[in-house]
């Protein structure tokens, strides 16, 4: 049975994955400011390391 930081980290990896498409195809219409745009990109960016931060620690536990 996978912990739960192991099950977050997923999760949260999926939801940039997500999260990061959404804002590559979704928003490039929509915002008006090429900065928003660089700012979601370095949210969801910064999301994916945090969820790296979720994964590894708890597979190093587990061994």
């Amino acid at each position: 049975m996978p912990s739960l930081f192991w099950t977050v980290g997923c999760l949260s990896g999926a939801s940039s994955v997500i999260l990061g498409a959404f804002g590559a195809h979704g928003l490039k219409s929509r915002l008006d400011s090429p900065a928003r745009l660089a700012n979601w990109h370095t949210a969801a960016q910064y999301q994916v390391y945090a969820n790296s931060a979720f994964r590894n620690p708890s597979h190093a536990i587990s061994l």
